[in-house]
């Protein structure tokens, strides 16, 4: 059963994807593979054939694929509905996370001991954006900023008249 990354739960900004350059849709997601049982990563030597043959890239049980391959996926799936092994059983249960397409290069794997989890990085993905704001030679300072504050940060320009003669912003008591 895929289990789902509640991102509600995390204070996450609200994100206009059109004003940071993004192409995914707000609301598509990915699935992301994890191993949830003491003892790491493993695949069938059926799911390992079964790679290559799609995609011509040799693969074998233990090699750390992306985890959200969109053919390891699918062979996943294929294999829950058929009832075969995806898995190494004996030192892997792979399972799925549900996560929002946006997060598809900021999402982490934790591992204790074999014991996997999924989580997003919000950090990396907020000044991700906000490199890409800065770099934006097309933009005005003011659109910059307006922009950061989509992603729920507080900036603004002072103005003028908020400076004094040493060109220092001038504090309110």
């Amino acid at each position: 059963m895929a289990s789902l990354i509640n991102t509600s739960s995390i204070e996450t900004p609200s994100i206009d994807t059109s004003s940071i350059h993004t192409s995914s849709n707000e609301d598509s997601t990915i699935t992301v593979l994890y191993n949830s049982k003491h003892g790491g990563w493993g695949l069938s030597e059926e799911v390992c054939r079964l790679y290559a043959e799609r995609t011509g890239k040799e693969f074998t049980k233990y090699l750390e694929p992306c985890r959200h391959d969109p053919v390891l996926v699918q062979l996943f799936y294929e294999c829950k509905e058929t009832g075969k092994p995806f898995d190494n059983a004996k030192y892997s249960r792979i399972e799925s996370a549900i996560i929002l397409a946006k997060y598809k290069h900021f999402y982490v794997i934790d591992e204790y001991d074999g014991l996997e989890s999924v989580r997003i990085d919000h950090r990396h993905y907020i000044l991700h954006h906000v490199n890409l704001i800065l770099q934006d030679t097309t933009l005005s300072n003011d659109d910059k900023i307006q922009r950061m504050n989509q992603l729920g940060l507080q900036f603004y320009l002072p103005k003028p008249e908020e400076y004094d003669s040493d060109e220092q912003v001038k504090y309110s008591s």
